[in-house]
Formats: C-alpha cells, sequence, structure tokens
C-alpha cells in the first residue's frame, strides 16, 4: 500500500510589544494520507504530480484540516487561554473595558492561521512529486487510486486524517505546554549573570595657576547669574572642578524651576558684590557673593582647593538666608 504525508504546523501566535498569541499557539496541521478516487486525465494539460495530488484527495484533506482548525477556534475558553498565558493581550483581562475589543481581535488572528491558500498549497505538493517521483512511479500511482482498493484507501485515509488533526490540535493547545514554556524561560533569566557595574570614571578638572584666577573665574560666573544666564555660569566653571557634571546639570535644572519663585518673592536682581575671600591656609579659598534683588539678597560661594596641579572647584553653593553670613 502506498501512502503520501504532508504536515504543515503552525505552532504559535506572537505579537510584538505582548498584545497577543501564546508561544505554541493552536496548530494546523495538514497531514495527506493519499486515498483512491478517479479524476479524469488530462495528460495535455496537467503534470503527473497535479493528477496524482487531484486523485489522492489532498485539497479534501487539506479542507478536512481546515475545518478542524476553525473548529477548535470557535470553541477557544477564554479563560482557559488566560489561564496558560496571563499576557495572551498584553495583560487585558474579561473585566477590563478593552476586553470586548481585544478579545474578537486575537480571535480573528486565531482563525487567520486556519485558513491558509490550499490551492497555493496544491500545487507545491504536486511541484515536489514531480521532481521526487518518476513518471512511471506517477502514472503507476495514479492507476492504483483508480482502483477499487486505492478508493477505499482514499476515504478511509480522509476519515483517520481528520482524527489526526482533532489529535493534534488538542495536543497544541494543552495549558502543558505554555507552563513548560514559562518555566524553561524563568529559569535562563534567573540564571542570567548581571553585567558588570562600570565603575565611574574620574573626571578631570583644569586647574588655574593661583587663587586670584579661581576668584576672578568665580566673579565672572555670578556676573552672568545676576544676568539671568545661569547655564553660562555653570558652564564657566564646570570644566575648572571634580563634581560630576551630572551634579551641575542637577543643580541647573533646580534653579531654573526656582527662579520664577525667586522673582516672585525678591523681586528684581539689582547686581552683586563680592563681600570676601574666605581663605584656610594657603590651600583653601571661598569667594562669598551677595547677589541682591529689590526685596532680599541671596548668597553664593564659590570653593577653591590648591592641588598638585594648581586652583580646582571643589564646590559651588547658593542660599537665600542671609542671616548665614553673620557668624
Amino acid at each position: 500500500m502506498v501512502s503520501l504525508a504532508r504536515s504543515s504546523h503552525i505552532d504559535a501566535l506572537t505579537g510584538e510589544g505582548g498584545v497577543m498569541g501564546s508561544v505554541f499557539g493552536h496548530a494546523m496541521v495538514v497531514a495527506v494520507l493519499a486515498a483512491g478516487g478517479l479524476v479524469p486525465a488530462m495528460a495535455t494539460e496537467r503534470t503527473a504530480g497535479e493528477r496524482l495530488t487531484d486523485i489522492s484527495g489532498f485539497r479534501e484533506s487539506y479542507q478536512s484540516g481546515e475545518d478542524v482548525c476553525l473548529e477548535r477556534m470557535a470553541g477557544i475558553d477564554p479563560g482557559q487561554e488566560l489561564a496558560g498565558n496571563p499576557d495572551l493581550l498584553g495583560g487585558i483581562v474579561p473585566s477590563d473595558p478593552e476586553w470586548d475589543a481585544a478579545w474578537p481581535l486575537y480571535l480573528d488572528l486565531s482563525r487567520s492561521v486556519c485558513q491558509q491558500d490550499i490551492d497555493a498549497a496544491a500545487a507545491v505538493f504536486a511541484q515536489t512529486l514531480d521532481a521526487e517521483l518518476s513518471e512511471g512511479d506517477l502514472h503507476a500511482l495514479v492507476a492504483f487510486y483508480q482502483t477499487g482498493l486505492g478508493q477505499n484507501y482514499r476515504a478511509a485515509s480522509l476519515v483517520a486524517n481528520t482524527a489526526t488533526y482533532r489529535m493534534l490540535m488538542e495536543s497544541a493547545s494543552s495549558n502543558a505546554n505554555y507552563a513548560a514554556f514559562g518555566e524553561a524561560i524563568a529559569g535562563l533569566v534567573a540564571a542570567r549573570t548581571a553585567p558588570p557595574t562600570k565603575e565611574p570614571s574620574q573626571k578631570t578638572a583644569i586647574a588655574l595657576p593661583d587663587a586670584d584666577a579661581a576668584v576672578a573665574l568665580s566673579d565672572r560666573a555670578m556676573r552672568a547669574v545676576v544676568e539671568g544666564r545661569v547655564a553660562d555660569a555653570l558652564e564657566m566653571v564646570k570644566p575648572h572642578t571634580t563634581t560630576p557634571d551630572a551634579q551641575f546639570d542637577a543643580l541647573l535644572e533646580q534653579l531654573e524651576q526656582q527662579g520664577p519663585n525667586i522673582a516672585a518673592r525678591f523681586g528684581a536682581s539689582d547686581g552683586y558684590e563680592l563681600l570676601r575671600n574666605d581663605t584656610i591656609g594657603d590651600s583653601l579659598v571661598r569667594p562669598v557673593f551677595l547677589h541682591r534683588f529689590d526685596n532680599s539678597a541671596m548668597i553664593w560661594l564659590f570653593t577653591w582647593y590648591r592641588g598638585t596641579q594648581g586652583w580646582v572647584m571643589t564646590g559651588v553653593r547658593y542660599a537665600d538666608d542671609v542671616s548665614l553670613l553673620f557668624r
């Protein structure tokens, strides 16, 4: 007895971003176990592979698989699907307002997996037969299906194929598949080694030659602050400090956010003055500025340190409590 077999297993419905599908999905298996039947030969128009495809019941078997698949999709239980894959619809559950729109989309996708182009599949099947079997073998097989035994085999094979489709569909849609997949992925994630933490690189500051240069740069930065150019002021001193740039960016963001409140509380800017240069030994200097407004004032302090390469800024601060100036 001769049999022809072909299977097509569509085993996954997935969506980018996690909107739909399970990993194993719903399968449509097309396994053609050739069976007998009589189709008039058209030797001048059809190849032997095409005649064998028709007489073996390929299209009928394929259609049977599609019908079983659609039957399975029509009986999908939302609770069972979500139990196997909670993220099937991106986390949407029946109690959510989006459910009535999301679930039909999933059903439409499921049905589209079942409905394939039967004629295109038959053409590929016939072309493969023509390529793999000799002309004599093809004619012999066609002759077999024209016999009573061949026709009986064809009819029995169609019934057997349908039973096979049902079994494979049940196996492919089993929640055990989802659970096994989830456990395997969880194991891989748990075993994943965390990437090494990148150590922050030390910032190299451009040192100034002496304390006078440090005070002069502080004065230029203060003038920019008074003129409303806070970003320019911080950019002036940033290259000369070991303070991470991210801290300067955070300071700028803070000042820009507080700007409207400062203007409402203190009034218009009215210049500045250098109150004093605090020094400690020969290695520390801190110019202290008073930023005057119509109604009050703010304090700005620039701290400089003399290192082995020269003077570098170690910090810049501001405060609105002028009482800190009295000591």
